[in-house]
């Protein structure tokens, strides 16, 4: 068996090769074109202990050198397929992993690995994020924002030879689609070139599954990739002066502290509300006592960047 999920399986149109094995087949996709900053992904399951040769001879022939791991050791059932001691390496048939550093992060494990068949030896950099929860999302998009300008401040330091990134989480779905959305946007609006208008996460995430089947599993998915987005843009937005606050997510990636509470989220869970739970007289009564007059409502993002707006939001 090499698939964890009988529902999870790659696209022929995209799937992962592996010539030098018996049946050249792995559940990995190829994710590409997501942007012309961005990274190309391969989206793999948690590697199975029969499969954990394919996925380091996928490492060699693809010439990875960044795999990211959304899974905690506590998630992984036992099925742990690196190398955890620099006194021990890992063999399987004809591969050696080797670990040759490892440090503890606030959010991730980073370790440095290096993986050879004999013929040729890759050093590979190995991401473990820690901080998703088994059973529902993290309380803020911060930490795996940090993690996702960790990823691609190290595939921009690779060069002009630069190889895709292996993503995986349990089934391949789900956090993992989350995560290469996330970096989609953020690659986008990290560039010189991006466009004036925020990246739409629903175009991104159809791109993604026209290559991997299922990238988020569910809407609750899609409406985390919403509040990634809305928190990153917001302290782009504080970051350059437009925006009154000051920019927590620079602080979140030099303290590595976190935090619960964010406007855009509270933007995002006020915008998610059925309109039957607002009372719009009362917000307009509200609106008009606290400011005097029409003014630009400081709580609100849209308000300081639209003076109008105040108008708009009730027409």
């Amino acid at each position: 068996m090499k698939n964890r999920f009988s529902d999870i399986l790659p696209f022929d149109s995209s799937r992962v090769e592996l010539p030098s094995t018996k049946d050249d087949y792995i559940n990995a996709s190829f994710v590409k074109n997501l942007g012309h900053s961005c990274p190309s992904f391969i989206i793999t399951q948690a590697p199975l202990p029969s499969t954990y040769a394919d996925f380091w001879i996928m490492v060699l022939e693809k010439q990875i050198e960044l795999v990211i791991c959304l899974l905690a050791d506590s998630q992984m059932s036992g099925e742990i397929y690196w190398a955890v001691s620099k006194n021990e390496d890992l063999v399987i048939g004809r591969v050696k992993v080797s670990l040759q550093s490892c440090n503890i992060r606030s959010y991730w494990v980073e370790r440095i690995m290096s993986v050879t068949d004999g013929k040729v030896t890759r050093v590979v950099v190995h991401l473990q994020f820690t901080a998703w929860p088994q059973r529902w999302f993290p309380e803020s998009p911060g930490p795996l924002l940090c993690l996702v300008s960790e990823t691609l401040s190290l595939w921009s330091a690779q060069g002009r030879c630069r190889a895709s990134v292996v993503v995986h989480c349990d089934s391949g779905a789900g956090r993992s689609g989350c995560f290469v959305v996330a970096a989609a946007f953020v690659a986008e609006l990290q560039s010189s070139n991006a466009a004036a208008r925020l990246p739409d996460p629903v175009v991104v995430t159809a791109a993604v599954a026209r290559q991997r089947k299922n990238p988020l599993r569910d809407r609750d998915h899609l409406k985390f990739v919403y509040q990634c987005l809305l928190y990153y843009a917001q302290d782009m937005l504080m970051k350059r002066g437009i925006l009154a606050s000051k920019s927590t997510f620079d602080e979140k990636r030099t303290k590595q502290k976190s935090h619960t509470r964010h406007p855009s989220e509270d933007f995002l869970l006020n915008s998610l509300k059925e309109p039957s739970q607002f009372n719009m007289e009362e917000r307009r009564a509200s609106d008009a006592s606290s400011t005097g007059s029409l003014k630009p409502n400081d709580s609100d993002p849209l308000s300081q960047i639209d003076p109008l707006w105040p108008i708009k939001r009730y027409s």
